[in-house]
């Protein structure tokens, strides 16, 4: 380029940098100015891409953008972490590039205040393009007037920042002291005040103006004999900045004296300073402090009458110890005494063995039990001596039924009749028979024996000495009386229960014998039918008639069934009436010997038989092969006959119980069926379908009942039944098997 050129150019570029200086100073915000140098750059260069960015807090911030940049071109380090962008800003503004008289694809220059950046322009050039040096001059002059505008800008604006954020931390501390709850006073060091808040007014009761009006100083509001500690608080303020607290009385706006706790803070240095005075209202808190002392006697008052209450329920408590105590003793002692009780069913017996007992928890008594009998009463059971022959002669006599309270009040109230001064005076049964010195009983207890809601008689105790009857007595007493109730009801049921016994073991013994005999009588009759029924075949078989051979079949057919009803009936019946003691059973042997016998039959009908792990258990041997052989039976009679039957046998152990299941896959039974399959003699099925007496599940179930053991059933029809049953496990010693 000629020096001409180059001249024109530096004017041009000089003319130009004075507009764009110019509208820079125009620029009130950084952004604008921003703008500016973006587009004097574009102007200028004619960059195909052109962007500026601002050194911020975090980085690189972008603050504008033109153009498009092209594929390929890089970017400037914005990726870069911070410390990095600023090391490499940092080295731009005390090294930037010298692009005078070269040719170059990119611009990255920085704009530096004082050694620091500011921003970075960034231009792009789709392909290299030649940059003069006085175009060099105009980006060198341009970055460094825009850094200087941009620096100015930033400084008015952190001080416009800080000045709005005086400003409101200003008027939040003046609201927040205007607003607080405590009360609050300001004043001039030599006394006066100058402001309170609005805590303050209210406690007092003055509004603002009228405040200003007529408190001009702390003087003003202290009560009468208030002011030397007053004086004493202010001199420690202005000494120390701040007083310790003192309690002051302060007038209302109505003269109204009001207690509070003050101290004072100073405000600032020098003469210019002040003093602020913090107040807290004390007359909720000597309002409490008189409620807490009124209260505190009040609870201590309590605390005396508690100690009293507490000392008497321990003594409460320690009456029912007592009374519980007794009352074990009594159930204990009825225990040992009721253990053999359907070994003693004698109703006296047991009375004399309660008066016994009563008398080891209750010594120095003699016990009596009355039963009314023909006008009098008697004394039925009698243990231990009254002390008096001529009292013992009456006893025995019997007393008057209406004359004697003692009996009558329990007879007839059902509630217990206690006395402890018994004289004769009190009982005209006696009066007319002793004398004063041949009554030596002293106290006296009588109850009603309760059984079954009913009274049976009256319990009578007495004793030669003079002493009250304690609530202890008294539980033991009523104890012993209740459970000999329940006892003598016990022993009823016990001596009823025996009774029955007797009876169903006769009964059963009966029964046995009918059987047997009931067989036995019937086989022959059917022994005689089925004879002289082949004895006609034999004669008339021969004469052509074709019926007579149907009837003489019907006639045999029909006694083979009569005998197999007989022989199940005495099977059945023979179940529980023979029982033979359990011994341990390998129930796998039983179902081997059952599966021995039905071999045949199963490969017959192309089935199979399936026998698993079977413990042992307890029971009869013989009893627990039929209900194997019964379920088994069952499992191929009622096949389904579109398909072989499977059966299997399974044992699952359960605690102290084995469940049994037999599976098979036959025609099944419909659940409304379930009870009706386990009573003898029904069957769901004709003969000509399937044969049988229908007591094969009836037997099943009594056997496992008598093992003390439960069948139940469960069937789908036309997919298979299961019969699962229980049985009391054995112990490991397989030695009373069969």
């Amino acid at each position: 380029m000629s020096d001409v050129a180059a001249l024109k150019e530096q004017h041009r570029l000089s003319e130009q940098l004075h507009g764009v200086l110019h509208r820079l100073g125009d620029s009130q915000q950084p952004r604008l100015a921003w703008a500016e140098l973006l587009e004097a750059a574009a102007q200028e260069f004619a960059p195909d891409f052109a962007e500026v960015w601002e050194v911020g807090e975090h980085g690189l911030r972008p603050m504008g953008a033109t153009g498009t940049l092209p594929g390929g071109a890089a970017r400037p380090p914005v990726e870069w972490p911070q410390a990095q962008q600023a090391a490499y800003l940092l080295g731009l503004c005390r090294t930037p590039e010298q692009l005078g008289g070269e040719r170059t694809d990119r611009v990255l220059w920085p704009l530096c205040l004082d050694g620091a950046p500011l921003g970075l322009l960034h231009l792009q050039f789709a392909q290299e393009r030649f940059v003069s040096a006085a175009q060099q001059r105009f980006l060198d002059k341009l970055t460094l007037y825009g850094a200087a505008t941009l620096g100015h800008l930033l400084a008015r604006q952190r001080e416009r920042a800080v000045f709005a954020e005086m400003q409101q931390s200003e008027e939040r501390s003046r609201r927040l002291l205007q607003e607080s709850p405590v009360p609050i006073l300001s004043g001039t060091l030599g006394g006066g005040l100058t402001g309170a808040n609005d805590a303050a007014l209210r406690l007092l009761g003055y509004g603002r103006e009228e405040f200003v009006r007529r408190v001009p100083d702390w003087n003003s509001l202290l009560a009468p004999g208030q002011m030397d500690t007053a004086r004493e608080a202010f001199g420690q303020a202005l000494r120390t900045g701040r007083s310790d607290p003192v309690e002051k009385e302060l007038l209302t706006s109505a003269g109204e004296r009001i207690p509070v706790e003050a101290f004072l803070v100073r405000d600032g240095e020098g003469e210019a300073g002040g003093l602020v005075g913090y107040l807290r209202d004390l007359r909720s808190e000597r309002t409490f402090r008189r409620l807490w002392t009124s209260r505190a006697s009040s609870l201590q008052s309590q605390v005396d009458q508690g100690q009293s209450a507490l000392a008497r329920q321990a003594e409460e408590l320690r009456q029912k110890n007592l009374e519980l105590e007794a009352r074990t003793r009594v159930l204990e002692g009825f225990a040992e005494l009721t253990r053999h009780l359907t070994l003693h069913t004698d109703p006296y017996r047991l009375i004399g063995r309660a008066q016994e007992f009563t008398r080891s928890l209750l010594p120095q008594t003699f016990a009596l039990y009355y039963e009314p009998e023909d006008g009098l009463w008697r004394v039925r059971s009698q243990v231990g001596d009254t002390g008096s022959p001529a009292l013992q002669e009456v006893l025995d006599t019997g007393l008057p039924y209406h004359s004697s309270a003692y009996l009558l009040v329990p007879w007839q109230t059902r509630r217990p009749y206690y006395t402890d001064e018994y004289t004769l005076e009190t009982d005209p049964a006696l009066s007319d028979h002793l004398t004063p010195q041949e009554l030596p009983i002293q106290t006296v207890a009588t109850l009603p024996v309760l059984v079954h809601g009913e009274v049976r008689g009256v319990f009578a105790l007495g004793l030669n000495v003079a002493q009250s009857w304690t609530r202890v007595d008294r539980v033991i007493v009523e104890s012993v009386v209740h459970n000999l109730g329940l006892a003598l009801e016990r022993a009823e049921q016990a001596q009823a229960l025996q009774q029955r016994t007797r009876e169903l073991e006769r009964s059963n013994a009966e029964l046995e014998q009918f059987a047997f005999v009931a067989s036995h009588d019937l086989q022959e009759p059917l022994r005689s039918v089925s004879s002289f029924a082949q004895l006609l075949a034999l004669r008339y078989g021969d004469n052509g008639d074709p019926r007579v051979a149907r009837y003489v079949s019907y006639i045999t057919e029909g006694t083979e069934r009569m005998r197999l009803l007989i022989d199940d009936l005495l099977t059945f019946s023979r179940i529980g009436s023979r029982p033979r003691p359990f011994v341990a059973v390998r129930l796998a042997t039983q179902a081997e010997q059952v599966s021995r016998d039905l071999v045949g039959r199963v490969e017959d009908q192309g089935g199979s038989l399936t026998i698993g792990a079977l413990p042992q258990v307890q029971g009869d041997p013989a009893q627990l092969r039929l209900v194997l052989a019964h379920l088994l039976d069952n499992a191929l009679k009622f096949r389904s006959p579109q398909r072989p039957p499977q059966v299997e046998v399974s044992a699952r152990r359960l605690g102290q119980w084995v469940q049994v299941t037999v599976q098979d896959n036959g025609i099944g039974i419909d659940e409304r069926h379930y009870e009706q399959v386990f009573t003898i003699f029904q069957r769901l099925h004709s003969r000509e379908q399937y044969a049988g007496n229908g007591i094969g599940l009836p037997l099943v179930r009594k056997i496992v009942e008598r093992h003390g053991g439960q069948v139940s059933l469960d069937s789908v029809p036309g997919q298979g039944t299961r019969v699962v049953f229980t049985l009391r496990a054995a112990t490991d010693d397989p030695s009373g098997d069969d």
